[in-house]
């Protein structure tokens, strides 16, 4: 009576319970095959299904959804990539060695995950961006659903520009807008495609094997508190492998000489992070934050603790101070030297670096005020 209470409930969408090319194992209503079934009900998954390369393996719909017709609707169709990786074991490796793969496992974000939005994907503070790197009961991590258009997974789909910017778009991800203000997002002269798009200078499933998330080593480092400096070692190795694909278009000379401006740039905003973390950890010292961090909802991260950088997107009813802060970290810093890798040397100017600038005079003017209204026995936060 149980199983015939859900059908009922969900009437076509079950198609009779079944989800297999001939039936379902546990389901003794089945009458139909996956493909009679869904080609009336989502006719375009099973169009695309046609059209993909799978067809001529042959892949059948149970050899990566299974042939339990509960535990499919339980996942929402979801396929471990574990399942992709019998086929495809160098790119799920890749992938799982890349930023896609290791940011949510590499301990500074597992305490953001709230297990109720992984129904959809996503964590609690992008609500679905970090979809790519759903973790799944069988220890695995990664959709590849995000960037291989489903069911059609063809190669073509997965390298357009376009699916990146399904989360490197934004305030702090301007990449898509200054890549095509470059000339890297010009037209090809084949007539296909672009000048060069995000594959040819990021790769594939290992996106990240050019890149180091940290300050570049400089000859004189300065004290470092809220962006970590990357490892000499790590970022020699990114930047050789950088300049290789560089090579496909420019001599080494000209590449590492971009490259270096942007390290600058980078290095020059993590300077203006600096003195506003020094500015804002002094004012909570002196106690001029209103509202103060042990007075409000408690930080997911970081509890009644001031907490500076990214975890602050779960402050709630922050001092302005902190906001100002928020703002330099969490998109101008980030927009500045995404701008300045990508080649966008008005957006770099204009905008990222003349937001930080503004930010942190409007903090020193804010920490200036605060000060002087405690001389006068004002209580902050008061008029």
């Amino acid at each position: 009576m149980r199983r015939l209470a859900l059908l009922v409930l969900l009437g076509p969408l079950a198609c009779g319970g079944e989800e297999t090319s001939a039936s379902v194992s546990n389901d003794p209503f089945s009458q139909e095959s996956c493909e009679s079934c869904h080609a009336r009900i989502n006719p375009g998954l099973v169009a695309d299904h046609r059209a993909s390369p799978h067809l001529s393996i042959p892949l059948a719909c149970e050899d990566c959804h299974g042939t339990d017709h509960d535990d499919i609707f339980r996942r929402q169709g979801e396929v471990s990539p574990l399942v992709c990786a019998e086929c495809h074991e160098q790119a799920y490796e890749e992938f799982a060695r890349s930023r896609h793969g290791i940011r949510l496992r590499e301990g500074r974000m597992d305490e953001l995950l709230d297990p109720a939005m992984w129904a959809t994907g996503g964590c609690t503070a992008t609500a679905g961006c970090h979809s790519i790197q759903r973790p799944y009961p069988d220890g695995s991590v990664g959709r590849c659903g995000a960037c291989h258009i489903t069911h059609a997974f063809r190669n073509a789909e997965a390298r357009d520009p376009r699916v990146c910017t399904h989360c490197h778009e934004g305030p702090d991800n301007p990449q898509h807008a200054v890549w095509l203000r470059s000339a890297h997002g010009l037209p090809s002269p084949t007539g296909k495609g672009h000048v060069a798009d995000c594959v040819a200078c990021h790769g594939t499933h290992d996106v990240s094997d050019a890149v180091v998330h940290g300050l570049p080593p400089v000859a004189d480092p300065f004290p470092v508190s809220v962006i970590p400096r990357a490892k000499v070692d790590d970022f020699e190795r990114a930047r050789a492998v950088m300049l290789e694909r560089c090579k496909a278009c420019h001599t080494t000379r000209i590449a590492r000489a971009a490259l270096v401006r942007a390290d600058i740039w980078r290095n020059r905003g993590a300077v203006y992070l600096e003195e506003a973390a020094r500015i804002v950890r002094e004012l909570d010292d002196e106690g001029l934050l209103h509202p103060a961090p042990r007075d409000r909802i408690p930080n997911v991260v970081a509890g009644h603790a001031l907490r500076l950088g990214g975890a602050q997107i779960f402050d709630e009813r922050v001092s302005l101070p902190e906001r100002l802060y928020y703002e330099m970290h969490f998109h101008h810093y980030p927009a500045l030297w995404r701008s300045a890798y990508h080649n966008d040397p008005e957006r770099l100017m204009w905008y990222a670096n003349d937001a930080m600038k503004s930010a942190l005079d409007r903090l020193r003017a804010v920490a200036d005020d605060l000060r002087r209204r405690k001389g006068r026995g004002n209580a902050p936060g008061s008029d």
